[in-house]
This record gives structure tokens, C-alpha cells and sequence, in this order.
């Protein structure tokens, strides 16, 4: 991996902190979309992502362990409103399945 401290002093992880940025930056770009913001699963999956690339950041420039839960807690909220999204499993969820049809 990266060394800590390598590149900056203000980053434990410089590189992977800038990387992640690049998450926000695609989710923004997915809210602009405004067939994302007409699906409500997908406009989620599109804020997850800009969690998920703020919380990285936040874990990879800092290494504390609140800010890994700012990172990996995000991924699990995208994987699971994924998951609804694919398999329409919640009770809520199933009217939309019911519309496609």
C-alpha cells in the first residue's frame, strides 16, 4: 500500500484520499442525470456513492476509525439498496415491479 505520511503531512494516505474524491464527483454527476432523480433507488445509489467517496476521504486521510465507518458503512447501505433494487424483495418495493410489468 501507500505509505503514510508520504506525499503530505496532512494526509496519512494522499493518493487514495484524491482518488476517492472522484466517487463524489460521479454521484453529483449521476444526481444531474434526471432519469437517476426519477427512480428513487437509483437517486440513493447515486447519494450512496457520494457518501461513499467523502467517507474515504475522510478514512484515508485521517486512518481514525470513525472515519473507516464513514467509508465501509456507506458501501453497505449501496450493496443493500442495490440488492433491493435488483431483486424488489422489500414489501414497499413491490408495486414498482407490479408497474413494469
Amino acid at each position: 500500500g501507500e505509505p503514510k505520511s508520504g506525499w503530505s503531512h496532512y494526509f496519512a494516505e494522499y493518493f487514495n484520499s484524491l482518488s476517492s474524491l472522484v466517487y463524489a464527483v460521479v454521484g453529483c454527476y449521476m444526481l444531474w442525470q434526471r432519469e437517476v432523480r426519477l427512480d428513487p433507488l437509483i437517486a440513493a445509489e447515486a447519494i450512496a456513492v457520494v457518501v461513499i467517496g467523502l467517507g474515504s476521504c475522510a478514512f484515508h486521510g485521517t486512518m481514525l476509525f470513525e472515519h473507516e465507518l464513514c467509508d465501509e458503512v456507506p458501501m453497505l447501505f449501496f450493496i443493500g439498496v442495490a440488492m433491493a433494487a435488483k431483486t424488489y424483495a422489500h414489501p414497499l418495493l413491490r408495486s414498482r415491479r407490479s408497474a413494469a410489468a
